[in-house]
């Protein structure tokens, strides 16, 4: 069976404010691994504003012995700098990924902004796959800005879901060229084409209810992605060599922690499809559930007790 949409119901009760992992900020702290294979699936590191006239600054820190990917500038709203960590004198990154002296032991970065960024990691390849933070700071939302890095063979695909009925989602690319290597990406946020769009009701989402979402993305482009009632975004590798992913899923509150999640495990091969449920709380009544033509079909159902895991592996 190719499509698995699910929707995971857990009564979990909590008292502090969760905001969702990868949030904008204006400092990060980021260790940014070298790849382990020679294949060219280099590594990189994205920030990219959502306000004009934001003004930054990448510092590579020496203790490594290099700090040769330092960079300081300025962003516009929905622009992004991607720094590949094999480039500028040093290769941090895996061995050919450049013509630089190698030293293959990654970099540690502090990033500092003077409004709100996104900071991210990602490599040149195919497989891997996210949910994605909104610009509120939370990973429900009406406005995400994502940047789609170099792929090998198959085009990233973007998912929303729906919460309330009657969601309208429009993708926008906002880039006029794509961007694959270190630089900053050339983008016009008034000048946006208008990608796809499309009005969802609760539980539905574009990839599997629908089809908008698959290989929308053209590598080293950006996206802008905007709809009238908040939704969940979910990006990367995701219809096509969808395998290796995985991160944690928002809640109808923004957070990773709540009552009521839509979410899509992306398949490949057998057995690569995992769940993994975490309960605030003893006596926590869990069902899981999957959408298949038209109807809602119970899979498992679990009491879970505090801080406990229930697992669901897919056959």
């Amino acid at each position: 069976m190719r499509l698995i949409f699910i929707i995971l119901l857990a009564w979990v009760a909590f008292s502090t404010t969760l905001i969702a992992g990868g949030a904008p900020s204006t400092y990060f702290n980021i260790y940014l691994p070298p790849n382990n294979d020679p294949v060219q699936r280099n590594v990189a590191l994205i920030v990219t504003a959502i306000y004009d006239e934001t003004t930054f600054t990448i510092t590579d820190d020496d203790a490594d012995g290099d700090n040769d990917d330092t960079v300081t500038g300025t962003l516009s709203a929905g622009q992004s700098y991607v720094l590949y960590i094999k480039d500028n004198g040093i290769n941090d990154d895996a061995q050919y990924a450049s013509g630089g002296v190698l030293k293959r032991d990654g970099d540690y970065f502090i990033i500092n902004s003077s409004k709100l960024v996104f900071a991210s990691m990602s490599t040149d390849s195919d497989w891997q796959h996210d949910f994605v933070p909104s610009v509120n700071k939370t990973s429900l939302g009406g406005k995400f800005i994502i940047y789609a890095p170099k792929i090998t063979s198959s085009k990233r695909d973007l998912n929303v879901f729906a919460f309330e009925d009657n969601t309208t989602i429009t993708i926008s690319k906002i880039s006029s060229v794509p961007t694959t290597a270190t630089g900053y990406t050339n983008i016009d946020i008034d000048a946006k084409t208008i990608v796809k769009q499309r009005t969802i009701n609760r539980g539905q989402d574009i990839i599997h209810h629908f089809q908008d979402g698959r290989d929308v993305m053209e590598t080293g482009a950006t996206y802008m992605i905007e709809s009238n009632k908040p939704v969940s975004v979910q990006y990367g590798a995701l219809w096509a060599n969808a395998r290796d992913g995985g991160g944690y899923v928002p809640s109808s509150n923004g957070s990773s922690s709540g009552d009521l999640f839509y979410f899509a495990v992306p398949y490949q091969s057998n057995g690569e499809q995992e769940i993994r449920i975490v309960s605030w709380d003893d006596n926590n009544a869990v069902t899981l559930e999957r959408y298949e033509n038209g109807n809602w079909i119970s899979m498992k159902s679990w009491d879970i007790n505090r801080l406990k895991p229930a697992d669901w592996i897919g056959k």
